[in-house]
Parts: structure tokens; sequence; C-alpha cells
């Protein structure tokens, strides 16, 4: 048989053949398997009502956890304040503006805000959700039922909303007045894991339109009930009688085991399933429980849709698998017998070719029939083969051209690398070099320097102190400026030793627990005088009050007292400047805040590097050495913390260190 017969028949046999018993036998099990194909239709139809829910409760429930975290309404709730908590939860509405009922609570269960008049809103905070909250300090969302007249005033707006009037012959003109509604209670919790109250959000479910519509729209033609008590409260079925069913009885009630544990039809697990007669037209119908958070059955979660139009939708999927497949045959008979042709032609040619090119022959002769331009992909193949053959002999030629080259390349590329990686060893030592001979410099000018300074302070204060004689006036003056001035050069000598130190690596810390109330309080004592030449008041908050810091007490007091020396220097008269003392889970922030002339941003990352200061009105109406900023930065990152500014012109500054706890990690 030749090769072209043998294309035609593996297509034939392989695809077309089993593509059609398929195309049979799918069709007969569809048609016999059509109310089996309503339940499973709607089992999925059930499982997209209950995901449409569910993306609700979410939606609601995310907001509260995002909401029991923020700062302001955990400090309203510890403080017990009303206005405060209401200023943090009454613009919800414009965000979940489907949610009822938004309430905070006290521990206690008391209610701190409430954005609707209730008649008892401690209902909706039962005992058994409190506890689950309690045991696991996460949020719940949950289904609930509560009855009308226990949360309304019967003259509230929403008792009228929420009640569904009894549609049933017998039972006409009946309000039902249980109300199902979605619930999401999120804790708020404090420092040191404090209870501070309860945020819950409520959404009631009767009379509502969204559910039913937002299903109709992701399956349509289907409709979607919500019941309890075996009463719609909310639904969007609708017959050629009536558009409104809403009060209307369902199907079967759920309460009924018999039903829950329904398998007829088809259909197993706790569903109700069957058919309805909706005014004049059978309705296919699934329905199942609804249940809270507690495992108890609250109200019950139904799907339909009428059995013409479900006819319809699989009449149309039958008629559409039966055109595509007889489509895809047709084509597939085709190009079958189209390549058969094309392919089996050249083949065998194609093939002796290849062998040659195998063997290492690239002088393949190609008949000249096979050399002229065509649209075959056979011949086009040939040619393709003895183009290769061509090829490949230049390529080796070509190949062994580059390889030559390339290895010229590489042996000059290695003696380049060589010489420059030796030329920055070179620099690389010098440079540091260079730096440890400037900082061995300054350590030792500052030392040789140091002593004829103490002696020059020690002589001008004894002679201050009058042990010598007494002195006049005059003289005195000129001693204290003696005296100051070189305790100023004696400041910048230890200024610079210090820098000296932190760059070589030879300053060490000893580090112990103190009171950062203690601490602090001793460097606000030790620059008081200044502060009081310029009337400014300093505060200090520490929160908590016994917050202990594991620090060098010595390099954190020099540290805090650059600051304050800083926020005093540049601050206008009768001023403030704020402490602020904050522990953290893993870390301390102590932020001093002047208000004085501020620093632009553009030289923020300036100040702290050695002798740097900031140019224009700055540097000529302030002194300073341009080492204290410095000096804080780097023995801050000693202690392995960090310092951040926030400061502009005008608005004054705003310095915090960031010391990580004991035994935490690097904050750097």
């Amino acid at each position: 048989m030749s090769i072209k017969k043998r294309t035609i028949l593996l297509v034939f046999g392989t695809i077309i053949m089993p593509m059609f018993l398929f195309l049979i036998i799918s069709n007969i099990i569809m048609f016999k398997l059509n109310d089996s194909s309503a339940a499973e239709y709607l089992k999925n139809g059930l499982r997209n009502a209950q995901s449409i829910i569910s993306s609700r409760m979410d939606e609601m429930q995310s907001i509260a956890d995002f909401l029991s975290l923020e700062e302001r309404l955990q400090n309203a709730a510890y403080e017990r304040n009303s206005s405060g908590i209401e200023s943090e939860l009454e613009d919800l509405n414009k965000v979940l503006n489907y949610v009822d009922m938004i309430l905070f609570f006290d521990p206690k269960g008391s209610v701190l805000f409430s954005n609707k008049e209730l008649k008892a809103p401690e209902m909706l905070l039962k005992k058994s959700y409190l506890e689950r909250i309690n045991m696991r300090k996460a949020s719940i969302a949950t289904m609930d039922r509560q009855h009308v007249d226990d949360i309304f005033y019967s003259d509230s707006t929403l008792y009228q909303e929420s009640c569904v009037k009894v549609s049933s012959a017998e039972q006409n003109n009946r309000l039902y007045k249980n109300m199902l509604m979605g619930i999401v209670i999120a804790p708020v919790y404090g420092t040191n894991d404090q209870l501070l109250g309860y945020i819950l959000f409520a959404d009631i479910i009767n009379n509502d339109p969204y559910f039913p519509e937002m299903y109709t729209n992701s399956i349509s033609e289907s409709f979607l009930s919500i019941g309890m008590d075996g009463i719609r409260v909310t639904s969007n079925i609708k017959s050629k009688e009536s558009s409104n069913y809403i009060g209307s009885k369902n199907p079967v009630a759920l309460e009924d085991s018999n039903a829950l544990q329904d398998k007829s039809m088809g259909v197993e697990g706790n569903y109700t399933y069957g058919k309805v007669l909706i005014g004049t037209e059978i309705h296919y119908y699934l329905d199942s429980g609804i249940k809270n958070i507690d495992g108890d059955v609250v109200g019950e979660l139904g799907v339909g849709i009428p059995k013409y139009k479900f006819n319809t939708v699989v009449n149309a999927n039958n008629n559409l698998i039966l055109i595509i497949t007889c489509l895809f045959l047709f084509v597939l008979l085709f190009i079958g017998r189209y390549f058969a042709n094309k392919i089996t032609r050249p083949l065998k040619e194609s093939m002796n070719y290849l062998k040659e090119i195998t063997a290492g022959k690239r002088d393949i002769t190609v008949k000249s029939e096979w050399l002229t331009k065509t649209e075959d992909e056979g011949i086009q193949l040939l040619q393709l083969i003895h183009e290769l053959a061509v090829n490949l002999d230049l390529s080796e030629q070509k190949r062994l051209s580059y390889e030559l080259e390339l290895n010229k390349y590489k042996t000059e590329l290695e003696e380049q690398v060589a010489i420059r990686t030796r030329d920055l060893q070179v620099a690389m030592f010098e440079a540091k070099r260079g730096d440890d001979v400037k900082s061995q410099f300054l350590a030792n000018m500052s030392h040789e320097l140091k002593t004829p300074l103490n002696s020059i302070i020690s002589s001008s204060l004894t002679l201050e102190n009058g042990v010598f004689g007494p002195l006049n006036e005059k003289q005195i003056k000129y001693l204290q400026v003696i005296s100051n001035n070189a305790g100023h050069l004696l400041k910048l000598i230890n200024d610079i030793l210090d820098i000296s130190k932190i760059e070589s690596g030879k300053m060490y810390l000893m580090k112990n627990e103190f009171l950062a109330q203690e601490l602090i309080g001793a460097c606000i004592f030790d620059v008081a005088g200044l502060a009081s030449n310029k009337n400014i008041q300093i505060r200090l908050q520490v929160e908590p009050e016994q917050m202990r810091l594991y620090v060098d007490g010595n390099k954190f007091r020099q540290i805090i007292l650059n600051l304050l020396l800083n926020a005093i220097k540049f601050s206008y008269n009768n001023g403030e400047i704020h402490i602020n003392c904050i522990e953290n889970p893993s870390y301390h922030s102590i932020t001093v805040r002047d208000f004085g002339i501020g620093i632009d941003e553009q030289d923020h990352d300036r100040i702290f590097e050695p002798f740097e200061q900031v140019d224009g009105s700055y540097s000529r109406q302030y002194d300073g050495t341009g080492l204290g900023l410095p000096i804080v930065k780097r023995m801050v990152e000693l202690h392995q913390g960090a310092v951040s500014l926030k400061s502009s012109l005008g608005e004054g500054a705003e310095f915090t260190i960031f010391i990580p706890k004991k035994n935490n990690v690097n904050l750097k």
C-alpha cells in the first residue's frame, strides 16, 4: 500500500472515526440524562451563588480587620471616646453602602457607637460568637437570623424594610418578621493585646435584590431565592404571571430531614432537588441550607431555571456540538487528503539526500525538476536540503576562522583584565593606607592638643576662683572667655577623637539596661541652662513610663545631648522642644522635635557627613563644627540602630533614632 493511502487511512482511523462515534454516544447520553444535567447545572449555579455571598462577606471582613488596626480608633476605644469612634466609622457607608448597621461595642458588650437607633443592639453580639473571637483573637463572618421586633423600633425605616409580606392565600397580608443578615465582628486590641472592643457590620438580606441580580447576571435565565422557615425573603423568580415572589413559600421546607438527604433524580448531598410549578411554568429548582458559624441552619439558599429555558440551552449546546463536529470532520478529511498528496511525493527523495548529508557528503546533486520555484512543501523541503548542504560547508569554514579569531581576543582580554586587576588592587591599598594615616594623624593630634587645653581650662578656673588673689570684673570676664573657648575647642577635639575611633573601628560599647525616663531626663538637666537662656521649654513623654533601653549609657547620653544642643541652637526664642519615646515590638524610637528654622530637603544627607554644614543663612548665623550630627548617626549605627530626619525650611526639624531591643535584629 502506498504512503498516500496509508496517510489517509491513518487520519480516518485515528481522528475522524473516534470523533464520529463520540458525537453519537454523547448525544445519546445527553438526551437520557436531561434531568440529571439540570441538577448538575443548578449545583454549579448554587456554588456560584455561595461564592457571590462569600465575596461580600469577605469584603466586609477585610475592611473590619483593617479598621481594627487603625491607631486612632484604638486610642478612641481605649479612652471610651464615642465621638472619636464615630469620626473613624461615620464615613464607612461611602465605602460599604450596602451595610445596614455599623456598631462598636466595648469589651463588656455595651454600645459605644451605632449608625442606627436600635432597640436591643446587644442581641447581635451573641455569646457563642464572642467566645470564638476571644479564643482565636480574630474576626468572624457569619450568617445570622434575628427577629425584627427584637432589634428595631416599629416606626424605624429598617423595621419596615426588613419585614416580608407573606403572599400565600391562607396567610395573606401577614408580615414575616424574622430577618436573615450577614454579620462581621472584628475585635480591636491595643498594646499588650488588651481587648478594647468589637466592630460589628450587619447586612440585612430581606427584600435586598443584590444577590439575586448578581447571580442572574453571571448565569443568565437562572433565578435565585433566599428564604427562612420555608418563606422567600428575597428572590428574582419570574414567570409569565408575576415578577415578584418575595414572601411566597419555598417548594419544600428544608427543615424536613428527608428533603436534606433527597437523592432523587441522581442528586446526592445536602440538597433538595425537583420540579415545581411557578405560575403556569415548570421550573427545576435546587435548594440548600445556609448555616451560621456554629453550624446551625439559619436559612435556605435556592436556585432555579424554567424547564423550557433549560431545554433551550441544552438543545442549543447539542446543535452547536453537532455543527462544530461535522465541520471539523470535513476539514480534517480535506486536510488529510491534501497533505497526503503534498508530502508523499518528494518524501522518499528527501530521505535519500538526508542520508548523504548524514554521511558527511556536501556536494549533493539535486535533479533540475526539483530546483524550480514552486509552492509544493515537499519540493521546498528538497530545495532546503540542498541549501543546507551548501550552507553547512560554508559554516564549517567560517567556524574555523572564528575560532582562531576568538582565541586571539580571549588572550588579549585576559591580559587586560590582569592589568586592570593589579591597578585596582594598588589603588585600593593606597586608599586604605591614606585613610588609616588620616585617622591616626587626627587621633595623635587630638591627644597632643587635649593636654595643654586641659591645663588652660584648669588654670583659668583656678585664677577665676581667686586662688592667687582677687580679680576685677574685667579680668574675670576675659578668664571666662578663655575658659569657654578652650572648652569649645576641647569638645571639638573630643568629637574628632570620636569620629576617628568610629571610622577606625576602635570605639566599643558597654551596654546595659537604663530607664529611659532617667537617662533622657539627665540630658535635659544638662542643657537646662542653655534652654533657659532662650526661654525654651523641653517636654518629655515616655510610653510606657517604665520603658528600659539597652544601650551604652555614656554614648546614648552623647547622642541625646547632641540632638538637644542642635535643637536649642536652631530654635526661636520662647519656643518648645518635644521628646517622645515609644516602645515597639522589636525596637524603641526616640524623637526630638523642634520648631525652629528647619533644614532644606536637599541638605538632609549632607548634614550627616563630618564637617558638613548647610549653606546660606544657616551657616552664617549659627556656629558649629559640623560633627554633632555625624557623631549621632555613627553612634546610633554602633548600637545597630538607624536615624531618620523629617524637616523643611521654616517648619522645624524632627530627628528620630531607632534603637533595637535587647537580643533583637540590626535595624540598619
